[in-house]
């Protein structure tokens, strides 16, 4: 269960946060002081396809502000604030290319933090209260909003928090996507979870190693049918 445990963050980790260009904030990137930047540079994840195709087409992103805030607190704070998450969902959903509401795959994937504050900003303005459906062991909990399913994936908040801190905010914390789940690929390239496992005991250090080959990608198959808000 273990060595399952740590293939599944790898996959959580390069597939949404990789980036071949990955950095530590000394050297000017966005990575926790400490964190190794070969743990993200074995490919580009979907964060980073997505936050190049807002930068792009700017339409397609909706502004997040508590990101912006200058501290933990106040990232935390300003996404509770009235009426502010479900002003991100309304315009996430709405101003998407209408494409992606005909889909019949369309889904909101989003950070836990977001999903707590959409649900408290719902409920404490008159609103019927979310109920969440804990799925896959509670990796992901599922809701609807306005007849939008919505994914909440914790796993996104736990590798921000572990990896994207300066040491006084965290790196875009607050995050929501609205696209088809077809419009998602990510995969490797053998058969297999991985091509080679070769597992040793390493006697000197009395420690148990594990090396995975393999090679993984991902692809955003068509970049308009993407609404990203961070």
């Amino acid at each position: 269960p273990t060595l399952l445990a740590a293939v599944e963050d790898m996959i959580w980790r390069l597939y949404w946060f990789g980036d071949t260009d990955a950095k530590n904030v000394a050297d000017g990137g966005i990575l926790t002081a400490g964190v190794n930047p070969k743990f993200f540079q074995v490919t580009d994840g979907f964060f980073k396809r997505l936050f190049a195709i807002t930068a792009a087409n700017p339409k397609q992103r909706v502004v997040i502000d508590a990101n912006a805030e200058a501290n933990y607190t106040a990232q935390h704070d300003k996404m509770f604030e009235k009426g502010a998450a479900t002003k991100v969902m309304r315009d996430l959903v709405y101003k998407s290319d209408i494409r992606i509401r005909q889909a019949k795959d369309k889904v909101v994937l989003c950070t836990q933090s977001f999903a707590d504050a959409l649900a408290d900003d719902v409920k404490n303005n008159g609103g019927s209260e979310l109920q969440w459906e804990s799925l896959f062991d509670g990796l992901v909990s599922a809701t609807k909003y306005n007849g939008q399913d919505i994914l909440a994936l914790p796993k996104w908040d736990e590798i921000i928090i572990a990896n994207e801190d300066n040491g006084t905010t965290l790196n875009k914390p607050h995050r929501a996507i609205f696209t088809p789940q077809s419009n998602l690929f990510a995969g490797i390239a053998s058969n297999d979870l991985v091509a080679e496992l070769d597992i040793f005991f390493d006697k000197k250090t009395r420690t148990n190693n594990i090396l995975a080959v393999d090679e993984v990608g991902t692809i955003v198959w068509e970049d308009d049918l993407v609404q990203f808000a961070y």
